[in-house]
């Protein structure tokens, strides 16, 4: 952990919940949440760093020399110069990610933008490469609800059934510079 504002606690592997504070080491299989207002900053084990917004858990998982996120609200993940691929398992699609800096939000149906680097959306039915500049929005796929997120153990979860009008292809989009900034201040960052 680097940074924190506002409140937040961490879940260690082996089931411990401790307050969030700088300098506080997460093992694979933690799992962080932020509470309301709050924003914390994590240094990733594989280098890098992730920008957790308010009210969102992040799962850490690590596996066959990549790192694995299950992030449940809104993050940015900077690995710009980093060597090595991170997986970000989110309740119905997967971003891969390598030397990039990427915003991801899950709470609305699932968004994310390439502010540098590159990186790929993983649906169970399709795959879509994302070049700096580009996001997509995924309409009409919902999180699930009422019972928490699932366990890190590296493998995705079920995919959400869609929702109806959820078949329109899905297509990169540049987005407008007032979206890029509100995207990456729910983080704390200015973009």
């Amino acid at each position: 952990m680097v940074a924190i504002e506002g409140g937040g606690e961490a879940q260690i592997s082996g089931g411990d919940s401790v307050a969030l504070t700088p300098g506080l080491r997460l093992p694979p299989g933690s799992r962080i949440v932020t509470g309301p207002g709050a924003r914390a900053e994590l240094a990733l084990a594989s280098g890098g760093s992730l920008h957790a917004g308010s009210e969102t858990s992040v799962g850490l998982a690590s596996g066959s020399g990549n790192e694995s996120l299950n992030i449940s609200g809104v993050a940015v993940i900077d690995r710009r110069g980093t060597p090595g691929e991170v997986t970000v398992d989110i309740a119905s699609f997967e971003v891969l990610l390598a030397d990039a800096r990427v915003f991801i939000d899950s709470v609305q149906g699932g968004s994310v933008f390439v502010k540098d680097g590159t990186a790929e959306v993983v649906l169970p039915d399709t795959r879509l490469a994302l070049l700096e500049g580009q996001g997509v929005d995924l309409p009409g796929r919902a999180e699930p609800t009422g019972g928490g997120l699932p366990p890190v153990t590296g493998t995705r979860p079920a995919p959400s059934p869609p929702l109806p009008g959820a078949d329109a292809p899905l297509l990169p989009q540049v987005w407008g510079e007032r979206r890029i900034e509100a995207a990456f201040a729910s983080v704390g960052l200015i973009a």
